[in-house]
């Protein structure tokens, strides 16, 4: 989970280099979502089933690790909501 997570960081970077922000945006996330889930994992805890940023950081807290989610990345909690109609 970890390697798909730097691939999406790696993504929106060159996404963001070439101004198209919407994309990058969406990597970002998915990013941050994934390095999250991969610490619940490693608790071999269920993933919960949610894109919400502050909602899986919460979840990391609970298990004791120290994660820091800034008012930056709030946007990103949001994003999922406005792409899940790609779900097939």
């Amino acid at each position: 989970m970890l390697k798909i997570s730097a691939e999406d960081l790696e993504s929106a970077e060159i996404l963001s280099d070439r101004k198209l922000f919407r994309t990058a945006c969406y990597h970002a996330q998915q990013s941050v979502e994934k390095c999250l889930k991969a610490l619940i994992v490693d608790r071999d805890i269920e993933i919960p089933r949610t894109h919400n940023i502050l909602d899986l950081n919460n979840a990391a807290k609970k298990l004791g690790y120290t994660v820091n989610v800034t008012i930056q990345l709030l946007p990103f909690s949001l994003f999922p909501a406005t792409t899940s109609f790609l779900r097939i």
